[in-house]
């Protein structure tokens, strides 16, 4: 008897299309770079990183970030000092005062009929005479 064949070892994989290596995107980035330099310095942007002692022209999108978190901030401290304000004791006091005056200014209900009367005992089951 033989020995069944074995497998042949699988080749070393194909570079995978969705895979890229380091050295793939720098050598596609680097032309686009020298390009967009020459785009920012054809409208007088300049091109490249500025010098270190020299500020970035604009300011990033982190700094941008930032300043919209502290506005956020700050805009949600000042409506919490307003709320805290609406919500004095003096001022809360005020407002219920004036809910029980309209409440106690309300005439008393008129006493009910005979007719509105015999209507409820009927829906309510009451049935006996004296109750």
């Amino acid at each position: 008897m033989s020995e069944p064949a074995k497998p042949d070892p699988p080749a070393e994989p194909a570079a995978d299309p969705k895979y890229v290596t380091q050295e793939q995107l720098d050598a596609k980035i680097n032309p686009l770079d020298a390009k967009l330099d020459q785009v920012l310095s054809a409208m007088g942007g300049g091109g490249g990183e500025p010098a270190a002692g020299e500020p970035a022209a604009g300011k990033s999108i982190a700094d941008q970030v930032r300043e919209g978190v502290e506005q956020l901030r700050r805009e949600d401290a000042a409506s919490a000092e307003r709320d805290a304000a609406a919500t004095d004791a003096k001022t809360w006091r005020e407002q219920t005062e004036q809910r029980l005056k309209a409440v106690e200014e309300k005439p008393p209900r008129e006493p009910a009929g005979r007719i509105r009367t015999a209507v409820q005992k009927y829906g309510l089951g009451i049935r006996e005479p004296g109750r």
